[in-house]
């Protein structure tokens, strides 16, 4: 009880102190490409239970056209310019908060 106690405070502050940066990132993703700011993954977690990972998206709309997960290369022309930086600063993990 303590440990989930402990991870909602902690998720609660960080989320306060970073909801500036969320939303300007978000508003750049916005003005620079068409779509969502945000992305949602469908994950495996831990026995085999699914979860969603939220995140700022980084790349173009239809990046997985397809329908299928496709890995990210070096240099990949489907990451918009915003995406690059927010890539390197791990500012698009941060809606994982959430």
């Amino acid at each position: 009880m303590f440990k989930r106690l402990f991870d909602i405070g902690a998720s609660l502050v960080l989320l306060t102190l970073m909801l500036p940066i969320i939303l300007l990132t978000a508003i750049l993703v916005k003005l620079e490409s068409r779509g969502p700011a945000f992305y949602r993954q469908r994950r495996v977690g831990l026995y085999g239970t699914g979860f969603d990972v939220i995140k700022l998206r980084s790349m173009r709309q239809d990046a997985e056209a397809g329908g299928k997960a496709v890995w990210a290369e070096k240099d990949d022309p489907r990451i918009t310019r915003v995406g690059r930086i927010i890539r390197k600063t791990r500012i698009d993990e941060l809606p994982q908060c959430w």
